[in-house]
């Protein structure tokens, strides 16, 4: 099959301390719109955490574009029956456009959380919960900037070496709506390889991006875990089986 395959090699100082079991495959699809019964994937890009490895794959010829759909789910495939586990942002998109149940690919979809108030004869009578989701790259850059060093570092700064790759990385960086005007202009029309170097560009930029939310999910989980068994143990005693089992997916 011709496509063109770039392989990214990420310092292990560029990434989040180990977490988990470390298995974890984060997919991420760049398409020509955003419906998968009429538009191709033209972009697929793998990181694989165990090995701090991703892989970009880009489709030159939208004529291979059943090839190429068939590898790129075939390797999710093949990493999920490895025992990985594979995720991605908004799995809504990488399930339906590679045609997967979503018990193959779990989703790293983040909300934002604010209240509104309910007023009673004017005057406030309780808050309710709103939820926004919320945008990959803002939410991505507040993790690594505000929530790892509280996690993890326990100081005000993240390292140097980070922010400077993140600022570097970020520079060149391609919106999302850009890319199919990109693949069919630049690519298709005029064949200038800078618009290859784009598309591959943001896709491994969103994966970098994502294994931090990852990295972030994580941290929420175990401190729910240890919230949840610290208040069973001081107000009942017991834990129901349901979140037991609901936790066990996660550990």
């Amino acid at each position: 099959m011709s496509f063109i395959r770039r392989v990214f090699t990420i310092d292990p100082e560029l990434t989040p301390p180990p977490f988990g079991t470390c298995k974890y495959l984060i997919l991420d699809l760049e398409t020509t719109g955003l419906e998968p019964k009429e538009d191709v994937i033209i972009c697929g890009g793998f990181l694989d955490y165990k090995n701090n490895r991703a892989y970009v794959y880009f489709l030159p010829d939208p004529m291979d574009h059943a090839k190429f759909w068939r590898f790129l789910r075939n390797t999710v495939l093949w990493y999920h029956n490895k025992g990985y586990t594979v995720w991605a942002y908004n799995n809504d998109f990488e399930c339906s456009f590679l045609e997967l149940p979503e018990t193959i690919i779990r989703d790293l979809m983040i909300y934002r959380v604010s209240t509104y108030t309910i007023y009673e004869d004017d005057e406030p009578a309780h808050e309710i919960p709103q939820y926004f989701r919320a945008k990959m790259v803002s939410t991505a850059l507040d993790i690594i900037r505000h929530y790892y060093p509280k996690f993890f570092l326990k100081k005000d700064e993240i390292p140097k070496k980070l922010n400077e790759f993140i600022e570097k990385i970020l520079k060149d960086y391609m919106i999302s709506n850009e890319i199919p005007k990109i693949y069919y202009k630049k690519w298709l029309l005029r064949r200038d390889p800078s618009a290859v170097d784009a598309i591959i560009h943001h896709n491994f930029v969103d994966l970098f991006l994502e294994l931090w939310i990852l990295w972030y999910f994580y941290e929420v989980i175990f401190n729910i875990r240890d919230y949840l068994l610290n208040f069973a143990e001081k107000t009942f005693n017991y834990l129901p089986a349901e979140i037991e089992h609901y936790l066990g997916e996660y550990f």
